[in-house]
């Protein structure tokens, strides 16, 4: 493995460990989510530079119905960290307050939230999308094929388990509410203890990423079926 992947493999965990922490703004703080914020979007900006021979070749080649899948996601994660980071720097009353914005609050408090729930589905989708590297590592980890279907069945298992907590939470979080701007503001229960907070945003998130992983696959299968046809 080239210095340069186990960079990306690092930037990726990195920004998936904060994505939790940055839904948890009523526990970190105003101060600490953003700072948290300003080190997503560096790592954003650093994600898209490794990654920029992806977008090189965006305008070549053949668009698959995966492609176009896998394109629509990383493009609408794109205008979503936009719309974080210049909503997040329009109230930033800490990192960026030196630049004193006071106009535009309203608009800038609905663009974050709007954001930050669309840009939760959507990091968790591209995670999601890049499972088959996970589950590559995972089947390298041993050379007994017993041993590997076995892991990957405990992981199927584990994942279904979560998954279902994770649509539980869904629905308990009122996720949809926030989706759609059908509140001006996020409900935070202070009673609820973070552990549960954090279990229940992780589930949401392994639930999403779930998600867009089989939808891949069976975007895949049709593919190969057309192909084959």
């Amino acid at each position: 493995m080239s210095k340069k992947q186990i960079i990306k493999i690092i930037i990726d965990m990195s920004m998936t460990a904060l994505l939790p922490f940055l839904m948890a703004y009523m526990i970190t703080g105003q101060k600490v989510h953003e700072w948290l914020g300003a080190a997503m979007f560096l790592l954003f900006i650093v994600h898209h530079i490794l990654n920029f021979q992806w977008i090189k070749n965006l305008f070549k080649g053949k668009y698959t119905i995966v492609r176009i899948f896998t394109t629509l996601i990383n493009i609408l994660l794109l205008l979503d960290i936009i719309g974080l980071a210049v909503s997040g720097i329009m109230m930033s009353g800490y990192v960026f307050d030196f630049l004193n914005i006071h106009s535009g609050m309203i608009f800038a408090r609905r663009l974050h939230m709007l954001s930050a729930y669309w840009g939760f589905m959507f990091m968790s989708f591209h995670l999601g999308q890049h499972w088959n590297f996970c589950i590559g590592t995972v089947k390298r980890m041993t050379h007994n094929v017993k041993e590997n279907i076995i892991i990957i069945w405990v992981l199927r298992i584990f994942i279904f388990c979560v998954s279902i907590y994770g649509i539980y939470a869904f629905f308990t979080e009122n996720i949809i509410d926030y989706l759609f701007l059908k509140t001006a503001f996020v409900f935070f229960d202070f009673e609820k203890q973070a552990i549960v907070f954090f279990c229940e945003y992780i589930s949401m998130m392994i639930l999403f990423a779930a998600m867009a992983y089989y939808l891949n696959k069976w975007l895949q299968k049709i593919l190969i079926k057309k192909e084959r046809g």
